[in-house]
């Protein structure tokens, strides 16, 4: 941790948020900086319930937690809050350090004996954010199939239409100006 000098989130986190090292009893156990790459900087604390780890990436900075129990499995500080507190909080580091402090027990709960059922909900949620995006296509990949699909659409009706009348006006002014030139 050569770097924890120069690294201004440590800096941050230790002068901001002491109550972490105090009364929670976190440890720096990794962090990185670097000045060259738009000052992007992270720092990684653990105790003995849980990990967390504060990424600043091109000025935005944001808060993640791991169970000890599996310690490469992050949640994003806000969404894990989003069932204690019922809705998703957007904060700043200034917020999300207050958060930190005021759910704490909380946190240690979702992520210690309901660790199962916290990682069994942030899986239904990503599945159900995906899932809007990552239907399966109706069709197989082929043009004529593409375009019944499409054509079945209202916005692919429309642009069919458009098109095809695109395509009469191409064919009747190379007409025109094929007959017109003799």
């Amino acid at each position: 941790m050569a770097d924890d000098l120069t690294n201004p989130l440590v800096r941050l986190i230790t002068e901001r948020m002491p109550w972490l090292f105090a009364d929670h009893r976190f440890k720096i156990v990794d962090c990185s900086y670097d000045a060259r790459s738009f000052g992007n900087c992270i720092v990684t604390l653990e105790s003995e319930a849980l990990r967390l780890r504060f990424t600043r990436d091109r000025g935005i900075s944001f808060a993640e937690l791991a169970a000890q129990s599996d310690p490469e499995y992050w949640f994003d500080v806000s969404v894990l809050l989003r069932p204690i507190l019922g809705e998703r909080p957007d904060a700043s580091f200034e917020g999300t350090a207050l958060l930190l402090k005021n759910n704490f027990p909380d946190l240690v709960q979702a992520l210690g004996p309901k660790f199962a059922e916290t990682k069994r909900e942030d899986e239904r949620r990503k599945e159900e954010l995906l899932g809007r995006w990552a239907k399966p296509i109706p069709f197989k990949f082929s043009y004529s199939a593409g375009s019944n699909w499409f054509k079945q659409t209202v916005t692919g009706s429309v642009v069919y239409v458009a098109l095809r009348l695109l395509e009469i006006g191409v064919v009747l002014w190379a007409l025109y100006t094929v007959f017109t030139r003799r």
